[in-house]
């Protein structure tokens, strides 16, 4: 217990310190110094009992104090320990699982980490203290639709040092594709690249640069912006990875390997086919390994997106007309693809997409006037073919232990076999085959009842020792 406030009513104490001290009287003024005094020593009390939220307002109190009396330092530090009482009040709710609709305590923070903000010049360090101070308290709490505010405002007021300007570059560009800003997140990417070009090309910002650039080129195929209002640096950016070569100076700078850059053009030329998504399934497990986890979300995301399109399609009389103008050329036949490596990276069909097709299949059979009840063998194996060539694993080819194949025969399955009978136990042992008792010889005692015979008992005289005393005053006498 605090001995300067034993037992103390933080509400009557607050009012109080106001009635006694700022309460305007008739020919008295307010006592502002002592109000400060009594505020702050409050606001430490409040603390030691682990009473953040009374804390914060004792010192909102001590700040409009401090800037009644002109103190401008003592303002701004009163409104920083003010927003870390309110932010740690917030974080044990977060951490306990309380829910606040309204968030009082982090915009109560908010506004004081804005207040002291105010009072430091726009190029102050400081500045960029408190909007990253402001970014993590909210990252803490899991509110992430604000933190990119404040990092954009740190990296604005950051001048000389640029490797914390690149730091907060690249958080705001995380926080955007976390919230789905897409547009917000290229510009930042953008931002990112032009200040990495004014630096010395080191190991950690070539590293950067590759990686913004690839996150900028996924971000592009999925905006799919107009040509017309395209900025100059990504249409250049564009052209790099559409007729551009990996003897480039550029592609040296940023040391990008040639598999990469394969994948890279790949993924730009593939989007500007007439059957996109094809040519992006294809690629995409051998893009996988280079992609961070955002990036692999926009990737998957430009798969899906391609997915839902429809595919172009060339009309029969247009591809006959093309046929007679051509000559007649020697056919070479094209080996038969593997596919076995299409199942090594991830692929984008879901269990709803191969029940879908499955259907399709058996409704397209069930028109031509025959149920599968109906087929014959060679049927059943055609049919089973067609529908196990729908699914993502080659034909007749187990993928999971003991698992049923999809493909209809007409012979029964076979039986899985049950497991191995247990081994049969030991037979209890038996303890006489094994101990034999030894025989004790058996011990007894005979209580004799003859009786001892005692002399006789003396008789006690309690007067004895009384007559021997009278004895020896009687001689004395």
């Amino acid at each position: 217990m605090d001995p300067d406030f034993p037992e103390v009513d933080v509400m009557g104490e607050y009012k109080a310190i106001h009635n006694k001290f700022l309460k305007k009287r008739f020919f008295r003024k307010p006592n502002i110094p002592a109000a400060r005094e009594a505020y702050k020593s409050l606001a430490y009390h409040c603390q030691r009992e682990e009473l953040p939220e009374h804390a914060a307002m004792c010192w909102k109190a001590t700040a409009k104090c401090e800037r009644d009396m002109g103190n401008l330092v003592g303002e701004r530090a009163c409104h920083v320990k003010a927003a870390k009482q309110y932010m740690s009040e917030e974080i044990q709710d977060y951490d306990h699982g309380f829910f606040s609709p309204f968030k009082e305590n982090l915009q109560n923070a908010l506004q004081s980490y804005e207040q002291a903000s105010n009072t430091y010049p726009s190029d102050s360090p400081m500045q960029i203290s408190l909007n990253l101070t402001m970014a993590n308290s909210l990252d803490r709490v899991g509110v992430n639709s604000l933190q990119s505010k404040y990092l954009q405002n740190a990296s604005d007021v950051i001048k000389d040092d640029c490797q914390v300007k690149l730091d907060c570059l690249s958080r705001k560009a995380s926080n955007c594709l976390e919230n789905g800003d897409l547009e917000s997140a290229l510009e930042t990417y953008t931002e990112l690249a032009d200040v990495i070009d004014n630096l010395e090309k080191d190991y950690v910002n070539t590293r950067l640069l590759m990686h913004s650039e690839i996150s900028r080129v996924l971000i592009l195929m999925l905006l799919k912006p107009s040509p017309d209002l395209l900025d100059p640096k990504l249409a250049q950016l564009l052209d790099r990875y559409t007729w551009g070569k990996h003897t480039d100076e550029h592609f040296k700078e940023i040391d990008m390997p040639i598999e990469l850059f394969i994948l890279m053009q790949s993924l730009v030329l593939a989007c500007q086919s007439c059957d996109p998504y094809s040519s992006l399934v294809g690629i995409e497990h051998e893009f996988w390994v280079y992609l961070d986890v955002q990036q692999k979300d926009l990737l998957r995301t430009l798969v899906r997106t391609y997915q839902t399109l429809p595919v172009a399609k060339v009309s029969d009389a247009s591809i006959k007309a093309d046929k007679k103008q051509q000559k007649p050329q020697n056919e070479v036949k094209r080996p038969e693809e593997d596919n076995s490596s299409k199942f090594d990276g991830p692929q984008t069909y879901s269990t709803q997409g191969i029940t879908r097709k499955i259907k399709i299949v058996e409704k397209i059979e069930a028109r031509k006037g025959k149920g599968i009840s109906d087929m014959d063998k060679n049927q059943h194996l055609i049919l089973g073919e067609k529908i196990t060539k729908q699914v993502n694993f080659p034909y007749e080819q187990p993928i999971y232990k003991d698992l049923i194949p999809l493909c209809v025969k007409m012979q029964s399955q076979p039986m899985i076999a049950s497991r191995k009978p247990l081994p049969l136990k030991d037979k209890e042992p038996v303890l006489n085959d094994f101990f034999v008792p030894r025989k004790t010889p058996e011990y007894n005692y005979k209580v004799s009842n003859q009786i001892a015979n005692k002399g006789q008992m003396r008789q006690y005289r309690g007067l004895k020792l009384h007559r021997v005393m009278e004895n020896w005053c009687n001689d004395e006498g």
